[in-house]
C-alpha cells in the first residue's frame, strides 16, 4: 500500500502512532467504523482509490479489533471458571469415563 494509506508519517509520534493510542484508549473500534464510512462516503468526489484503500485500511483494522476481543472475551470464560466447575464438567462428559 501506498506511503499515505498504510502508517503515513503524519499519524506518528515518535514511535506512537495515532491507532495506538486509541486502542489505549478503548475507542480504536468507533474511530475506525467512523473513518471507513467517511472514506467510503466522499470516495467519488475527492481522492477515489485512495479513499478506497483507506476504508479498506480502517475495515481491516476493525475486524482484527474484534477478533482480539472476540479471542480476549473466550479467555475470560476460561478464566473465570473454578477448578471444581471445570473438573464437574470434566466428569459429566462420557468422552473421560
Amino acid at each position: 500500500m501506498s506511503e499515505s494509506v498504510n502508517s503515513p508519517n503524519h499519524y506518528n509520534q515518535g514511535d506512537i502512532e495515532c491507532i495506538d493510542v486509541l486502542i489505549q484508549l478503548g475507542i480504536a473500534k468507533d474511530f475506525c467504523r467512523g473513518n471507513a464510512i467517511k472514506y467510503l462516503w466522499r470516495c467519488e468526489d475527492k481522492n477515489g482509490w485512495e479513499d478506497l484503500k483507506k476504508a479498506q485500511w480502517y475495515l481491516n483494522k476493525l475486524i482484527e479489533l474484534e477478533e482480539i476481543d472476540q479471542q480476549s472475551d473466550a479467555a475470560k470464560d476460561i478464566q473465570s471458571k473454578t477448578l471444581g466447575e471445570i473438573m464437574d464438567a470434566v466428569s459429566r462428559n462420557p468422552r473421560y469415563h
